[in-house]
This record gives structure tokens, sequence and C-alpha cells, in this order.
């Protein structure tokens, strides 16, 4: 092996160390028939906390009803819940996603540029700048990507990582919070939790399911995706407005 080579080999081993380095060793079963997997040093966010933070959703944006956050992990180091770095999960039976239907997710970015003026209306002018990034398809993990990131009146400029894995009867959305400073140095960590989390047999997705789906149980992929991403930056917003909150009780 030459020098150039083994240059090159150390750089792409440093960049691809830190996910490496990262073991999810602590298991978490939940209730819905799947496991997920996070680093040692996380810890769940109760059910309680979860449940306050749908309703400050549901309080401050109305108009897209109550948002279910079925669990929720955050680093341990932090004094207080729902601070960064965190996860929140939603299972959303929303029905099974048919392979035609699936082909249509760049539609969603069409979707959302046209429709982003409303969402960052719902919230009176705390959220401006949204940017979704490129929309991806993984089909090995069948988990689709997807960035998003916005300025917070106060706070600054936040970004999420969504990924929403496709299930038989529906999806299960797990988005990564962290603040622009530190989004590189997690997002590998968010994708990593997304892709190992594991599935029952019975809710794994198939493009073709083997049982008969009468008509009402198809969904329009593009609507239900563009619904989760309004959800994901109304969730992003609540939670660092009562970050906010918290950090100025405790500077007073």
């Amino acid at each position: 092996m030459n020098k150039i080579t083994l240059f090159f080999l150390l750089i792409f081993s440093s960049l691809i160390l830190p996910v490496q380095a990262v073991e999810l060793t602590q298991e978490f079963k939940t209730q819905d028939s799947f496991k997920m997997y996070l680093p040692d040093d996380w810890v769940e966010i109760p059910n309680e906390v979860l449940e306050q933070h749908s309703e400050k959703v549901s309080e401050l944006v109305p108009q897209v009803g109550k948002q279910v956050y079925n669990y929720g992990y955050q680093a341990s180091h932090v004094d207080n819940w729902m601070t960064h770095p965190y996860v929140l999960v939603q299972v959303k039976r929303t029905g099974h996603i048919p392979a035609e239907e699936l082909k249509k997710y760049k539609q969603v970015q069409e979707v959302f540029s046209e429709h982003i003026g409303d969402v960052e209306g719902m919230v009176s002018g705390l959220l401006s700048n949204t940017q979704l990034g490129e929309i991806l398809y993984d089909a090995e993990n069948q988990i689709l990507w997807m960035n998003i990131s916005f300025d917070l009146q106060q706070i600054g400029r936040v970004s999420a990582q969504i990924a929403v894995k496709l299930t038989a009867f529906g999806v299960i959305q797990v988005t990564g919070y962290a603040t622009e400073d530190t989004f590189s140095t997690y997002q590998p960590l968010f994708q990593k939790i997304a892709r190992q989390i594991n599935l029952d047999s019975s809710l794994k997705y198939k493009p073709e399911p083997s049982w008969n789906i009468p008509a009402d149980g198809l969904i329009n992929a593009g609507y239900t995706l563009k619904v989760l991403i309004w959800s994901t930056v109304i969730c992003g917003v609540i939670g660092l407005i009562v970050w906010l909150m918290k950090r100025k009780r405790r500077a007073s």
C-alpha cells in the first residue's frame, strides 16, 4: 500500500469513526411491536412529559390536530426534559402505502414548497426561512430520509433529521433534534437509531401486501408525508420554546 493510499484511508477512517464508535447497546421495548436501540448514556422521556408536549403543540397550533408522541429519548447529560439532543417517535397507523404511491415521494418537496408560507403562518412569525433538504428513499431499510432546518425567533437556526420508516400499517416517524451548531455531530447518531429499529415480523413493510386492503385503507403518500413534515416543524418549534422558557427561568 503506497503512502498516498494510506493517507486517504486514514482520512476516510477519521470521518466514519464517530458513527462507528457510537454503540446502541441499550434496548427499549415498545408497546407497538418494535424495539428501539440507543446509547447507554441516553434515557427514555416519561409518558407524562410527552403528553404535556403534545398538549402544548395543540394549544399553539390547533389547526393540525393533536399530535401523539408515543416515545421519546434524550441524552442523559442535559438537565431538563425535551432538551437537545432528543429523539421523538410517532407511530402512525395511516394505512399501507402501496408501491406505486411510494414512487411519488419526490412530490412532497413540491407540495412543501407551495405551502411553506402556511406552516410559518401557523406560528405567528416565530418561524422563518424554513428549508427542506432533498428527500431520499433508503430501499434497504425502507426509510424515507429528509432534513429540515428553520430559524426560530430568539434562538437561531435549528435542524431536524426526519426518518419515516414504512410499516405494514403506516409509518414510524423518528425525528432527531439538535441546534444548528451540534446537528452535524448528532445526525449520524439519529440515522443509526432509525436504521436499527427492530420490527416484529407482522409489522414489516411489503410493497405489495399478501392480504386484501379495502380502498379506504390505501393512502396518498404525498399528502401523508406533507402532514408528517408539518408536524415535525411544529414539534420542533414547541420544543425550542419550552427549552427557551426553562432557560430564562433558570437565568432569573
